[in-house]
């Protein structure tokens, strides 16, 4: 299928950092389970505006971070006590070869291939870095040395990192947080990028130590979580010639009733003038916006992905066979779309060679409704653009294509 293409390269995707932050009360995705309420940040100029069929938008991030029932029994929550342990499918002269790319000194290197810091078990090596060397490593050459470590089994915080959001510690925490200022300037220190510059955190075992409660624990788990979301309002302030287009616009040429019978309704009240978007979007979005999916949203192992989510937009429930699919098929319902972009056409990110990296909606202007990953940590959002393509950039460039559903 040929498809409506645009590069997004490394230097185009500049984040763009703006609002006074909140965080948004989460719950999941039957309606209950609260989240902590933490008070706006201090930044001010909060809030963009987009302009165009859709109307006028006005745009306010927020920061959501998951509630505790959505991770209290984190793969890394139940096990920190085991410590930082670095594990390595190979040999001592291949793991002092890693370390020498990553440019650590021959001290160093001198301490961490050798006993007591180095335990060969033949199959593979563990190391028990000296807090001294973890705590100093710089970030690039611990974002190389952390991509060479592998475990066979169940794969580990180094193999699998968490990804923080855009713009990492010193964005997500514009937002109160009840973790001391010390284990946030931890996390801070210990946050690495890769190739690509995405943010990683992978040693939440020493930081976890370093906590002085379960509590605290529980908090750094819920802070890491965090990623932007936002409050949209549509403004009814319009021309009367102009409000035709508008219902045009957010009824999706008749798949979202529910936005037409509100908008009508909310036009002809003088009384109203800004509508906030979650109103008016097709059932399953309104319903998902800001939430967390639990075991009854769930298919067996498997929770919703992004691509039961964008493939369900104009639905009012999930497809379980869309929840268990790891690339679906769109070659019989989308033909490719071209600009001007429409309300609930499909984006995919792709990779140079072609894969799926993430699908999600088009709202407007550069709004996306997204579920960024399956994990029941990640929540169903709304973000800008810059921050969903910024959260999929593992090469140098990827591909974003555009496509329509079809009448």
């Amino acid at each position: 299928m040929r498809s409506s293409l645009q590069k997004f390269p490394l230097i185009l995707l500049s984040l763009i950092l703006f609002g006074e932050i909140d965080l948004v009360l989460a719950q999941n995705a039957n309606g209950s389970g609260e989240s902590r309420v933490v008070v706006p940040g201090q930044n001010r100029d909060a809030t963009k505006t987009f302009s165009g069929p859709w109307g006028t938008i006005s745009f306010r991030e927020a920061i959501i971070e998951a509630p505790e029932w959505a991770i209290s029994d984190g793969r890394w929550l139940a096990n920190w006590q085991e410590g930082t342990v670095w594990r390595f499918q190979g040999n001592i002269p291949q793991f002092r070869q890693v370390l020498e790319t990553a440019r650590f000194s021959l001290s160093e290197i001198g301490v961490l291939t050798n006993p007591p810091t180095l335990r060969n078990f033949g199959t593979h090596l563990e190391i028990y870095p000296p807090e001294n060397i973890l705590l100093n490593i710089p970030r690039q050459s611990r974002g190389y040395l952390y991509s060479k470590l592998k475990t066979k089994g169940e794969r580990d915080l180094y193999e699998v990192p968490i990804q923080l959001a855009p713009g990492g510690v010193s964005r997500i925490s514009n937002s109160k947080t009840s973790i001391s200022p010390d284990i946030v300037d931890l996390i801070t220190q210990l946050t690495y990028t890769r190739r690509t510059g995405i943010l990683y955190i992978s040693d939440l075992h020493y930081i976890a130590g370093k906590a002085k409660s379960d509590e605290e624990r529980l908090r750094i788990a819920q802070f890491i979580s965090r990623e932007p979301t936002g409050t949209a309002t549509l403004s009814l302030d319009i021309p009367q010639e102009e409000r035709s287009n508008l219902l045009s616009y957010w009824s999706a040429r008749g798949k979202n009733t529910t936005a037409e019978t509100i908008l009508s309704s909310s036009l002809e009240n003088p009384e109203i003038t800004s509508l906030d978007l979650s109103h008016i979007l097709p059932s399953l979005p309104k319903r998902l916006l800001n939430t967390y999916a639990n075991q009854h949203s769930s298919i067996g192992i498997r929770h919703p992905n992004c691509y039961a989510t964008a493939l369900s937009f104009f639905e009012d429930e999930l497809s379980p066979q869309l929840v268990e699919t790891l690339q679906p098929d769109i070659s019989n319902r989308y033909s490719p779309a071209s600009r001007p972009w429409q309300f609930g056409d499909l984006v995919v990110i792709l990779s140079s060679s072609g894969q799926w990296l993430h699908t999600c909606n088009y709202i407007a202007g550069e709004i996306l409704f997204t579920k960024n990953g399956k994990n029941p940590e990640r929540p169903w959002v709304i973000q800008t653009m810059d921050d969903v393509f910024a959260s999929y950039l593992r090469e140098d460039s990827v591909t974003v294509a555009f496509f329509r559903l079809r009448e």
